[in-house]
């Protein structure tokens, strides 16, 4: 009987593990069918899967070895790296997903670029989903705060619109990666993640609104619908971060002269 039964248990296992595969073939962490399955039945899954035979089948579930004195795997000893493997995880999911684009990536893919097991991710992440909106919404955060900093203390309309498209081109160019992320990714967003990257999105092009605005009531350019101009400045601003290359033979400093040229003889009417 206790054979039979730790079989039982074993085919439980197998089967809850495999009803738990993500969108991208990635299993969910092991605790969450740990629980379901019992503590009562965890001692007797450990005696199972130690050995040659029973150690792959539990690693096939995500099952961990048994170990002496086994701490929850999402704790963390003191002074261990799980900043460093966060850190990891960004720049691999961002140079994955500039590459790829994120509907290409898997999580699987993600874990052997930093170099962890894959269902080790779910100890810093929730889901691929998860991921890029803490990809996107830390892009987007960083954008509206430095904006705010190079814009205080600038009180004319002209001197604004000039640091706002310096301001653009520089943080695109210096990185490419993130904000191509941040900008054309947003469609793989769902449901709430989606609605705050757009209100972050939102609140940065209202204070380019509000600068043109300003300017056309004080006569410095032609008045128009300008959230309309915005809306269409700041791809054009973004498009940097889509061809531009310092190898090139433009400077950051070319691309701000040129494109205030554009855009001033555009809005002034000159």
């Amino acid at each position: 009987m206790r054979r039979e039964r730790v079989i039982g248990i074993a085919f439980r296992a197998v089967k809850l593990a495999l009803a738990q595969v993500d969108r991208n073939s990635e299993f969910v962490h092991n605790d969450d069918w740990a629980r379901r399955i019992g503590a009562s039945d965890q001692c007797a899954m450990h005696r199972l899967f130690d050995g040659p035979i029973g150690g792959t089948l539990g690693e096939a579930c995500g099952f961990p070895p048994a170990q002496k004195n086994r701490r929850s795997p999402m704790a963390r000893i003191p002074g261990s790296n799980g900043e460093k493997t966060l850190k990891a995880i960004y720049e691999a999911a961002t140079e994955l997903i500039y590459q790829n684009g994120y509907e290409a990536v898997s999580l699987r893919q993600l874990a052997s670029a930093v170099g962890i097991q894959a269902g080790s991710l779910y100890n810093h992440i929730a889901s691929k989903q998860d991921l890029l909106y803490k990809l996107t919404s830390t892009i987007m955060v960083d954008l509206n705060s430095a904006l705010d900093t190079e814009l205080r203390g600038v009180e004319d309309p002209v001197e604004q619109l000039k640091t706002f498209i310096r301001f653009h081109i520089t943080y695109y160019a210096a990185r490419k990666k993130q904000v191509f992320i941040g900008n054309f990714e947003l469609r793989s967003l769902q449901g709430e993640n989606y609605r705050q990257i757009v209100v972050l999105r939102d609140q940065y092009e209202k204070r380019l609104v509000d600068i043109l605005d300003r300017g056309a009531e004080a006569g410095c350019w032609v008045s128009a619908d300008m959230r309309m101009t915005a809306k269409a400045l700041i791809p054009m601003l973004t498009g940097v971060c889509v061809w531009y290359d310092p190898r090139g033979g433009y400077s950051i400093n070319d691309l701000v002269d040129k494109y205030s040229s554009l855009i001033f003889n555009g809005i002034t009417g000159d």
